[in-house]
């Protein structure tokens, strides 16, 4: 929370495990949703100002108190598992992107949260890869792994691009049987696209 002692927002930050310890759970955070999400100077992924699809990290939140969607949709979860005294740990969509083929080394479950609908080729391919791997996968909520995205901003994945506007085929299951999220999490979210 930074405060300038009359006004207040929140900053998130998420520290992320490297130290090669194995925990019970880790738990994501989903950062693409909150970005796609976010109408900060009326380019969210949702505004018609945004027509390219194209969205940036490098922006504040004006949702969720600057929280984006941490505070209303995961801050419940990360402070039962931490009041239960749960092992956890906890990385975001940019490090499954990047590290996904890590989860089975760095926990025994992984935790998808209430919201995470936008994922990269890699991060679809990381969650098949970790229940291969035996690890178990939970998620929270609907809407998981929904749109296709692609990181554009290089090896620092602060900008990425889905095509919104002039065709369905940014979901997932427009790919495909294979590529819905039904075989890949048991459940298959529908949304009627317009």
């Amino acid at each position: 929370k930074v405060s300038d002692g009359t006004y207040a927002t929140y900053a998130p930050l998420t520290v992320r495990d490297d130290t090669g310890t194995k925990h019970d759970i880790l738990l994501q955070q989903a950062t693409t949703t909150w970005s796609a999400y976010n109408d900060w100077g009326g380019r969210g992924f949702y505004s018609s100002v945004n027509a390219s699809g194209r969205l940036s990290y490098n922006r504040p939140y004006i949702s969720g108190q600057g929280s984006g969607q941490f505070l209303p949709l995961e801050q419940g979860m990360v402070f039962w598992l931490e009041a239960q005294g749960v092992d956890v740990t906890y990385w975001t969509d940019e490090d499954l992107d990047e590290f996904g083929g890590q989860v089975q080394d760095r926990a025994n479950n992984l935790m998808l949260p209430a919201h995470d609908e936008y994922y990269s080729p890699n991060m679809r391919g990381a969650v098949s890869q970790t229940i291969g791997n035996g690890v178990n996968v939970a998620s929270m909520g609907a809407n998981t792994a929904y749109r296709e995205i692609a990181y554009t901003g290089g090896s620092d994945r602060r900008t990425w691009d889905a095509d919104h506007w002039t065709s369905p085929d940014a979901t997932w299951r427009f790919r495909g049987d294979a590529y819905a999220s039904q075989p890949l999490l048991g459940a298959e979210y529908v949304c009627p696209l317009t």
